[in-house]
């Protein structure tokens, strides 16, 4: 027990805190989770080589303090890890059989939580538990109590290690939500075959060697830090020594873009984050308690307004929504129906083109009229004026239109293959006056002056090798990214062009001169990533890519092509991301379209 004030001098800085009491108890063998008891100046310790809760009174007399054991907590108990308490119950993660028990603080058992398995709601190897908002089960005179048998309520925050995950649940067993890098248990099933076969072929290769005990350092640590420790057991320049540094280097690759959360803790504070140890990525982690902030738009979809959603833009409460098998932008208005609610409303359409008394809108190749369009971009030419512009893709031009008049007003562009010719333009991105345009069966970037419509130059070229493409899909541009050691992103003052090229199955960042400065990949349980929409926050450098596979999602970089962080491909099922296309920003937070839902998902940022 540390003096927790001490490690924050008034000097400043931070330093070692001071040690108040060794806690000892002659039969306490392998302790793991903790929790203390102020009221009862209790201390609860899971003994785990003996299957139960130990729970010490801790007793001041002068100066020394004393932890003579009051009971202990059994159950039928198997290697327990984790231990919380609330006001009138303890909570255990019971590792051995994967599930959780609840247990009066008395010591009388509850309740099982849980089972064995890869579901949601079931565990394996569960090491941590915390409890949050605890409340006290107010029941009114002559009702029967709602839950089995607690006069309080509280949600469980679980450490799920051997699923790679978080869960939180109710004290009943629900599940609230679920912190994975896995869509389903499918995918987690894959994954974890992966593993095994991973870890056989190394338990193998160790076993013929004879080290038996690096086992359990991979285990207890980890592969990263198993890997360090290689060259004390084996010569470095040994054939065996290769082998099995390749394996482990395989399985810390595997588990790079996954947590495997063991110790956690919440931060007491309003925004309630999740703390927790990655242990085989040497690393700590959190979470927004409540998971990510999500809010689907529920944008109106009968046939005569929305059919498909293949991009949008966000200018206010006005949203661009571009539909590309009714041939025009669809314009949506955020108003309040009442003063608690807010729906987005349909208020017009660009390039909206009728013939005859057909409702919905045909294609057409005039100035204001679209085929099959696939991208919007918002440009103010100066502080009064707002122009849209559209990729035409059917018509191999991108259009420009006035968003007050929503009247066309020229064009950039022509089909062709030279200097000045577009074929299937998509993805836009607008600087400095200038606009860039993944030119997709071209294969190369386009660059056109908005104003003077004056192409400007090209980038690119079909192939595979750095600063070529294989049908492009969207580009951003970005004033600057940060240096990283080891990548070479040229001067940092220098803008910086980043291209989804997703026939290849990879990003690129090129110089505005088109010189290739870094190209990276994805790939997560044998899919690989196939980027479409983009986008690059111009402080961080983080590159936001939206990852139309199988793994559907959108996946965060650092600017030297590093997976951090992903967010909606695992939202609950009937919430999650299908097809996302376009990720734009929205005040403070980001914008997602989704082509599968035909709808818009807002997700609020959070540490």
């Amino acid at each position: 027990m540390y003096a927790f004030a001490t490690m924050f001098p008034a000097s400043g800085g931070f330093q070692s805190p001071d040690l108040l009491h060794v806690v000892t108890s002659a039969d306490l063998r392998h302790p793991r989770g903790l929790a203390m008891d102020f009221l009862a100046n209790e201390l609860y310790v899971c003994d785990s080589a003996h299957h139960r809760v130990q729970v010490l009174s801790v007793e001041t007399k002068g100066l020394v303090l004393q932890t003579p054991t009051a009971r202990a907590l059994t159950g039928g108990l198997s290697f327990p890890c984790g231990v919380d308490i609330s006001h009138y119950h303890v909570v255990v993660a019971d590792t051995g059989h994967g599930r959780l028990a609840i247990f009066t603080k008395r010591g009388l058992f509850v309740a099982h939580l849980g089972s064995k398995g890869r579901a949601p709601g079931q565990f394996w190897d569960p090491r941590d538990v915390k409890l949050a908002n605890v409340r006290k089960n107010a029941v009114n005179r002559g009702t029967l109590p709602t839950t089995k048998g607690l006069n309080e309520h509280f949600e469980i925050v679980v450490a799920d290690t051997g699923n790679y995950r978080i869960q939180v649940l109710r004290d009943d067993g629900s599940v609230v939500y679920i912190f994975s890098q896995h869509a389903d248990a499918t995918s987690l099933e894959r994954h974890v075959g992966t593993f095994k076969q991973l870890t056989t072929a190394l338990l193998r290769c160790l076993d013929h060697v004879g080290l038996h005990h690096m086992a359990t350092a991979v285990a207890a640590g980890g592969p990263f830090a198993a890997r360090r420790r290689l060259p004390e057991y084996l010569h470095p320049s040994s054939i065996t020594f290769a082998t099995v540094s390749s394996l482990l280097q395989q399985l810390a690759d595997e588990k790079r873009d996954l947590r495997c959360p063991t110790a956690l803790d919440l931060a007491r504070n309003h925004q309630n984050a999740i703390t927790f140890v990655d242990r085989d990525n040497a690393r700590v982690c959190s979470y927004h308690y409540a998971g990510p902030k999500f809010e689907w738009a529920a944008l109106p979809r009968h046939a005569n307004v929305l059919k498909h959603v293949a991009g949008a833009v966000i200018d206010g409460t006005t949203a661009y929504v571009v539909d590309s098998l009714m041939h025009r932008v669809a314009i949506y208005e955020h108003v309040a129906v009442t003063p608690a609610k807010w729906e987005w409303t349909p208020t017009g359409f660009l390039g909206a083109a009728t013939y005859g008394n057909k409702i919905e809108c045909a294609p057409g190749c005039h100035l204001g009229e679209l085929q099959s369009p696939t991208a919007v971009a918002l440009y103010a030419p100066n502080a009064a004026t707002r122009w849209v512009l559209v990729s035409d893709s059917g018509n191999h031009r991108i259009q420009v239109f006035d968003a007050v008049t929503r009247r066309a007003l020229h064009v950039l562009g022509s089909f062709g293959h030279r200097a000045n010719g577009l074929d299937a333009p998509l993805g836009l991105s607008i600087f400095e006056g200038d606009v860039y345009c993944a030119d997709q069966r071209n294969h190369r970037v386009a660059v056109f002056n908005i104003a003077s419509t004056t192409p400007l130059g090209t980038y690119g070229t079909f192939g595979s090798r750095p600063g070529e493409f294989a049908l492009p899909t969207d580009v951003a541009v970005v004033p600057a990214l940060p240096q990283y050691d080891g990548i070479d992103l040229g001067p940092h003052r220098d803008a910086k062009m980043v291209v989804s090229d997703t026939g290849n199955y990879r990003v690129q960042v090129l110089s505005l001169v088109g010189t290739p400065l870094f190209v990276f990949e994805h790939m997560a349980q044998g899919v690989r990533m196939v980027p479409m929409g983009l986008y690059v926050d111009a402080a961080t450098g983080h590159i936001l890519v939206c990852d139309v596979s199988a793994h559907a999602g959108v996946l965060l970089f650092t600017p030297d092509g590093r997976l951090f962080h992903s967010f909606g491909g695992t939202l609950p099922g009937a919430d999650r991301l299908q097809r996302p296309v376009t990720v734009v920003r929205a005040g403070e937070g980001f914008v997602v379209a989704d082509a599968s839902r035909l709808d818009l998902c807002s997700f609020a940022t959070t540490r």
